[in-house]
């Protein structure tokens, strides 16, 4: 019989798996506190991992030489700490590894050490990661390659400092590296197509996309939970991208969408009916959680049937230039939850400006009207 991962077992009278493994010429044992070993595993490892960059850490403190970590290291641990609170860990999840493949196999593997790190490397990864063709065939725009390049890094390295005084001196030149970012136009669903859109979407999936519709929420915070929403003072409250609180108000019309979802599931709001049975996992004819996956299919799929293209952040931006229209950009920026009112004026201001362009045309014709009376008026008297 192999032995099991971490020393992991049940012990006699203990619903909870304990562990012992050794590091470093030291024994750790103790308690998970997970009944189910899969998350006993997890918890393990997290541990493991906090303990070896510890002792490495301590190592460093002691000879006052931080350069013996590694990468890997700092990118596992930048997670730990941060990246996993932030607003969609698994897509950050995601940009680490990527920098950690792509960084360490350009320089010497596992054992790069993240104070090596310099602008030729940045510019490699840049690179890359512009040439990187997506499943949808299409390559990333700039936005996306500063995100996931040059914006992140950049946070690691500001986190290295200011938690544990890792310094480089051969740090990248960040602003050199940044690529001029070109922004589209706004997409604003129009009524007409939101109706034929809505006719061609699934039936348990039209709930949470009229929810989006009417609320403006990131598509992340559509994925809602019941201890999120509080119908007694109408309020529903989420965590925005800059990790704040960002509460917003029910309307009448969205309590009805979540009164209707009241019993059927007891955490998530929104669900679906599984048409299928995939063993172990779900039975058809029972609802289950909506997840970003099945989402994203069903909305892309409404799109396609409908011939209308519409992705679920346009109903973000609709909401926003509905917002700007009827109540004012201040309004818009604290719906959609913007830090800074620059954010919201860079993607709506068109909006004001298309409303000015309505006032002083119609400024122009009400002139030429009354120019074109007093004319008329002058040319009577002159006949009289």
């Amino acid at each position: 019989m192999s032995k099991s991962k971490f020393g992991l077992r049940k012990r006699a009278k203990s619903p909870y798996y304990s562990f012992e493994f050794q590091y470093n010429k030291v024994a750790y044992r103790g308690s998970t506190g997970c009944e189910r070993k899969g998350d006993a595993e997890r918890h393990v490892t997290s541990l493991r991992q906090e303990i070896i960059l510890q002792v490495k850490l301590q190592a460093a403190r002691d000879t006052k030489e931080l350069s013996v970590l590694t990468l890997a290291d700092v990118l596992d641990k930048y997670y730990e700490q941060k990246g996993q609170h932030c607003a969609d860990p698994k897509q950050k999840l995601t940009d680490l590894n990527r920098i950690k493949n792509h960084l360490s196999a350009n320089k010497h593997g596992k054992h790069t050490l993240f104070v090596n790190i310099d602008d030729a490397d940045l510019a490699a990864f840049i690179s890359i990661r512009r040439g990187q063709i997506s499943k949808h065939n299409k390559y990333p725009s700039n936005r996306t390659v500063n995100l996931q390049t040059v914006i992140l890094l950049r946070e690691i390295f500001t986190h290295a400092k200011n938690r544990w005084k890792l310094k480089s001196a051969i740090e990248p030149n960040w602003s050199h590296h940044r690529l001029t970012e070109h922004s589209k136009p706004i997409r604003e669903v129009s009524p007409q197509e939101e109706a034929i859109y809505f006719q061609h979407l699934r039936e348990d999936y039209r709930p949470i996309v009229k929810f989006m519709s009417l609320s403006g929420v990131r598509r992340m915070n559509a994925i809602i939970k019941w201890e999120n929403i509080d119908l007694s003072v109408g309020l529903m409250t989420f965590i925005s991208k800059n990790q704040k609180v960002h509460s917003i108000p029910i309307t009448p019309e969205i309590e009805r969408i979540f009164l209707a979802q009241m019993g059927n599931h007891p955490e998530y709001v929104f669900t679906y009916v599984a048409s299928r049975t995939k063993k172990e996992i779900r039975l058809r004819g029972q609802r289950y959680p909506i997840v970003m996956d099945g989402l994203r299919f069903q909305t892309d799929k409404a799109s396609r049937d409908s011939g209308i293209k519409i992705t679920r952040h346009n109903w973000r931006h609709t909401v926003g230039s509905r917002t700007t229209r009827t109540s004012g950009i201040l309004m818009a920026q604290k719906l959609l939850g913007h830090a800074s009112i620059k954010t919201t004026e860079k993607h709506y201001a068109h909006v004001d400006n298309q409303d000015v362009l309505d006032a002083m045309q119609a400024t122009s014709k009400w002139t030429d009207k009354k120019q074109k009376q007093a004319f008329k008026n002058k040319n009577r008297r002159k006949k009289c």
